[in-house]
């Protein structure tokens, strides 16, 4: 089940980049704001990998 974990994260990752593209673009500070928030988030979800509702599928 920590495929699943790390798809997600992968997909944090690819939403943060666009959004840090999007950033240099525009230079709106609310992109930039959603880009290391998604950012965060990715680094999370690799690193405490253990997510409770998948644990019950063990």
């Amino acid at each position: 089940m920590e495929i699943i974990i790390y798809f997600f994260a992968a997909s944090f990752v690819f939403m943060a980049v666009a959004l840090i593209l999007t950033y240099r673009r525009t230079g709106h500070y609310g992109v930039l704001l959603l880009a290391v928030t998604y950012g965060a988030a990715a680094g999370m979800a690799v690193v405490l990998t253990h997510w409770w509702p998948l644990w019950r599928w063990r």
